[in-house]
């Protein structure tokens, strides 16, 4: 969704971030290589999976389980197209 929306923005004439400030959603590889470099939030991958695979597990084992919220920490990383340089 963030290189359609950046699409989005160049096709109404407009520019980021000097008309539209953009962040994206989990920090792709094209992230860092687009002009301008788009700001994200990096959620963590890797943990996210590994809950997920233990909710898995434990669902497929039969075993109870309690509905519950997991919270897990995202960062923020700003690059150009909020108007900061990194």
């Amino acid at each position: 969704m963030t290189l359609a929306t950046l699409a989005s923005i160049r096709d109404l004439g407009l520019r980021c971030p000097q008309d539209v400030a953009l962040i994206g959603f989990d920090d792709h590889p094209w992230a860092q290589v687009t002009n301008p470099t788009i700001s994200v939030v990096r959620q963590p991958a890797r943990e996210l999976g590994r809950v997920a695979a233990r909710m898995l597990c434990s669902r497929m084992d039969n075993e109870p389980i309690e509905e519950s919220t997991v919270l897990l920490a995202c960062e923020l990383v700003l690059r150009e197209s909020c108007c900061v340089a990194h």
